[in-house]
């Protein structure tokens, strides 16, 4: 089946917006579901994440 050049920049299109997101979702997983839950003190996550403030 060939796809056209019109749908592959579509496919790709969609593709790169949705990785950034992905990443995102993956950092918020680990901050959440791995560490805190696991007891890890928010300051040492929030260390871990590059973060230079706990505030909002």
């Amino acid at each position: 089946m060939l796809i056209s050049n019109g749908l592959r920049l579509i496919f790709f299109c969609l593709l790169f917006l949705a990785q950034p997101i992905s990443f995102h979702m993956a950092r918020h997983t680990f901050a959440t579901t791995i560490t805190l839950s696991h007891g890890i003190p928010i300051e040492t996550v929030s260390k871990m994440l590059g973060h230079t403030s706990i505030n909002i």
